[in-house]
């Protein structure tokens, strides 16, 4: 039920179709396919994204001075293949937090 009324169908089908076609962890499938399917649903449920970053605590004002933040941060730089600047902190944050 909750699967079904929180738009994560999309997101579960193909976990569960790579985990039985490719032996994928259910996990590591849900957390590669959530950020597409978010981008292909955001269009048509705009409100919806626009409450998730409300009910995260994250105003849209606050994404510059974040994306410094994650720019200087030793872990995005030494603990990733690609470390981002702050352009591409932005974009990354942009793309979780606004519709």
């Amino acid at each position: 039920m909750a699967v079904a009324s929180g738009s994560a169908g999309i997101v579960h089908a193909i976990s569960n179709l790579l985990g039985a076609r490719y032996d994928a962890s259910h996990g590591l499938a849900n957390a590669a396919a959530l950020a597409p399917t978010l981008r292909f649903l955001a269009p048509v449920q705009p409100e919806r994204f626009a409450r998730l970053a409300e009910a995260l605590g994250v105003p849209e004002a606050d994404l510059p001075a974040l994306a410094d933040a994650v720019a200087a941060d030793d872990q995005a730089r030494f603990n990733s293949a690609r470390a981002p600047d702050r352009d591409a902190a932005l974009a990354i944050l942009k793309g979780a937090f606004s519709a």
